[in-house]
C-alpha cells in the first residue's frame, strides 16, 4: 500500500495500492457514527500506469504523485476534479469527488525523469 487517508470527514477510507488500484470504502451514518460498511469500490484506472517499483504516493482532489527510488516520477493531474453539477465545491470533504472513476475526472499522466545522483542517498 502506498497510500492511505480517511476522506469526506471520516466517513470513508481511501488506500492506493503498489499495483495502482485505488480503494475506497464508504461508512454510512453522520461521520461514520453507525460503522456499517454501506459500499467498497475499486478503481483501476492507474493500474499499469504506475511503476511496478513505487516507494510512496501522495494523493489530493487535484493531482497524484508517485515516486520510485531510481529518480522517476508519475504525475497525474486531475482536470475536473469535482462532482456536483456546478462545480462548486472547493473542499474535498464537501464535493465527494473521490468516489468518481478516476477516468471520469479528465485525468493526465506524465512519467518525469527527476535530475540528480541515480539511486538511493
Amino acid at each position: 500500500m502506498l497510500f492511505s487517508s480517511f476522506r469526506s470527514s471520516g466517513r470513508a477510507l481511501q488506500l492506493l495500492f503498489a499495483s495502482g488500484a485505488v480503494a475506497t470504502a464508504s461508512v454510512a451514518g453522520a461521520a461514520g457514527a453507525t460503522g456499517d460498511l454501506q459500499r467498497i469500490s475499486v478503481d483501476r484506472f492507474l493500474v499499469g500506469r504506475v511503476l511496478d517499483f513505487a516507494s510512496d504516493a501522495q494523493f489530493s482532489r487535484r493531482h497524484l504523485v508517485v515516486s520510485y527510488l531510481d529518480s522517476r516520477l508519475t504525475f497525474v493531474t486531475f482536470g475536473r476534479s469535482d462532482s456536483s453539477p456546478g462545480g462548486g465545491g472547493d473542499g474535498e470533504d464537501e464535493s465527494g469527488w473521490f468516489e468518481q472513476p478516476l477516468d471520469r475526472m479528465e485525468p493526465r499522466v506524465a512519467l518525469l525523469d527527476v535530475l540528480g545522483p541515480a539511486g538511493r542517498r
